[in-house]
C-alpha cells in the first residue's frame, strides 16, 4: 500500500470542506475510501491533460481529488469542488 500525503493547501481545502459539510463523517469516509482504493492500486484514474496529475471524481460530495502517484506514494495536490474555481489548482504544478 502506498503512503498518502497531502500538500498543505490541499489539507486546508479538506478542513474547510469538512467544516462546511452537512455530514462531515460521510464526507471523510468518501475521501478515505477513494484514497484507499488509489493507494492499494484497486483504482487508477485518468491523467489530467497537460499535467502528470490524476483526477478522482467523487459524486457525493461533489469534489475531486487531484493527485500525483509515484511507485511508493500518492500526493494529494488539491481537493476542488466541481462547480467552484475548477482549474485553480493548476498553478500549484510548477513545483510538482
Amino acid at each position: 500500500m502506498k503512503t498518502v500525503t497531502w500538500e498543505t493547501e490541499a489539507g486546508d481545502e479538506l478542513e474547510n470542506a469538512l467544516s462546511q459539510s452537512r455530514n462531515p463523517g460521510a464526507f471523510q469516509q468518501a475521501i478515505d475510501g477513494a484514497l484507499d482504493d488509489i493507494a492499494t492500486g484497486r483504482v487508477t484514474h485518468n491523467v489530467v491533460p497537460g499535467t502528470r496529475c490524476r483526477r478522482c471524481v467523487l459524486n457525493t460530495p461533489p469534489f475531486s481529488i487531484i493527485y500525483v502517484e509515484t511507485d511508493d506514494a500518492v500526493r494529494v495536490i488539491a481537493l476542488p469542488h466541481h462547480k467552484r474555481r475548477t482549474n485553480y489548482w493548476k498553478r500549484r504544478l510548477t513545483d510538482n
